[in-house]
């Protein structure tokens, strides 16, 4: 009796999924590509100070909503390096992933600032209790592959999340 996630059965899923933010989540660098100050607009889109709408990458809500939906008692947590840590809070307070949820309410979990994805990961562990072999860890960037030496389960994430890259991390997270 597997347990089922996007249309398939597993023998294991992870206790927590961890999405590095920029070029994985949404095709910026937020520190660099948008500049406060964000809002949203009238007709529900979010632009930012110079007035470029800002967006998800195609299969982001798709992915992140279908956890929740699937398996609610997955843990999701987001991890990012930025320089800039208030702005990627305020983006993903602001932009939506579907039935008024943001990024930022979607997520338990929230690691957002300089250094090393390995100090993300090991703050992680200590909140969360989660051993590292149950973690399954979305990044566009191999240098953060760094994290397997923990024992996390590392999916390149370039191109930008999507159901099948999700499915292949499953996969991939079997053993």
């Amino acid at each position: 009796d597997g347990l089922e996630l996007f249309g398939r059965s597993w023998a294991r899923l992870p206790s927590l999924v961890v999405f590095d933010v920029d070029y994985t989540l949404w095709p910026y660098w937020c520190d660099t590509h948008t500049q406060p100050p964000y809002k949203k607009t009238a007709e529900g889109t979010v632009v930012d100070g110079s007035g470029q709408t800002l967006r998800y990458f195609p299969g982001t809500a798709e992915v992140l909503l279908g956890i929740k939906a699937q398996q609610p008692q997955i843990q999701i947590a987001l991890a990012s390096r930025t320089d800039e840590p208030s702005w990627l809070k305020q983006m993903a307070q602001l932009m939506e992933l579907g039935d008024s949820c943001t990024l930022w309410e979607l997520a338990d979990h929230h690691e957002i600032y300089p250094g090393s994805k390995r100090m993300h990961f090991q703050k992680l562990q200590q909140k969360t209790g989660i051993p590292y072999t149950e973690m399954l860890f979305f990044d566009d960037e191999s240098r953060n592959k760094e994290v397997t030496k923990l024992g996390v389960t590392f999916v390149d994430a370039s191109g930008g999340l999507s159901k099948a890259m999700m499915i292949d991390g499953l996969q991939q997270f079997q053993g």
